[in-house]
């Protein structure tokens, strides 16, 4: 029986996945790229988000809140509330 494939990556799966390293996966977030889901304490990629820029195509989705501009630990980023609202 073949496996199927993650819904959801992590953010080393989903560099791996780009062949990018983690920091740009954090980057395409911070840019509204891809999002992150948060499922308990951990953050996934959706695996569509990934898909769409490997086709080249733009995002179907709203960024979100940005970044802060001199955050210095982005690992956090964005508060758990701003991903739970609508």
């Amino acid at each position: 029986m073949e496996a199927i494939p993650p819904v959801l990556l992590t953010r080393r799966e989903a560099a791996e996945f780009l062949r990018v390293s983690v920091s740009t996966v954090q980057r395409l977030y911070e840019k509204g790229e891809i999002r992150a889901v948060h499922v308990g304490r951990q953050v996934r990629i959706p695996r569509s988000d990934l898909e769409r820029i490997v086709r080249g195509e733009a995002p179907a989705h709203d960024p979100g809140p940005a970044a802060p501009e001199h955050a210095e630990d982005l690992s956090t980023w964005p508060p758990t509330p701003s991903l739970l609202s609508p």
